[in-house]
């Protein structure tokens, strides 16, 4: 099955060698744009993810296609757990998906997403979310910059992105959060030279 440029919309195609890969090299590019088309409602768009993951397992299995040189059961081997970390770290501000970090460690999408969970316990698509969080929250106490260009740099669509996925992991808004981080700052020196003084 080939997809086409529309979210949607289908096309019979003939069954040929690697048809597999390509099914899921497409599926994956396809459900990138689907979710940025669905950014405004992004509880829904990681259940698609999710769903998304379970489908490529399935359709690994069901191809046959297994290589002998991958071992997900055990997890990723500690270079390829390295070299995955240090590209998500350097690249979180661009676009990563689960086919292109499957590549940098020469595993089927749906091998790396299983080893990455025996590994990380948790899929990598929620991986990436996690560091944004932790990228936003540094920039945020470790710069002035906006929200807007916490987002931009983290990867996300936009400020209200930002604090829609901040908001769901964190539980307030990533403004919120940053005025409380400087009220603490600003109250922190002060407890400290009353205790001083008590002293």
């Amino acid at each position: 099955m080939q997809f086409s440029a529309t979210p949607g919309k289908t096309s019979a195609h003939t069954s040929v060698p690697g048809a597999s890969n390509e099914f899921s090299a497409a599926l994956t590019d396809w459900l990138a744009e689907a979710r940025s088309a669905i950014s405004h409602d992004p509880r829904t768009a990681d259940q698609y993810w999710d769903r998304f993951e379970v489908l490529l397992q399935r359709n690994d299995s069901l191809a046959g296609n297994h290589n002998e040189t991958e071992v997900p059961s055990c997890g990723l081997a500690p270079w390829q757990r390295m070299r995955i970390l240090r590209h998500v770290d350097a690249n979180l501000a661009d676009r990563l998906s689960t086919v292109q970090l499957a590549a940098l460690v020469r595993l089927s999408p749906s091998h790396f997403c299983r080893a990455f969970r025996v590994d990380l316990k948790c899929s990598p698509h929620e991986y990436v979310i996690q560091c944004r969080i932790m990228r936003a929250k540094t920039l945020m106490l470790e710069t002035g910059i906006s929200l807007a260009q916490v987002a931009f740099e983290c990867g996300l669509a936009d400020q209200a992105h930002l604090s829609r996925l901040f908001r769901r992991r964190v539980g307030i808004s990533p403004s919120a959060w940053r005025r409380g981080q400087e009220l603490r700052r600003v109250e922190a020196p002060a407890l400290d030279r009353s205790l001083v003084g008590a002293s």
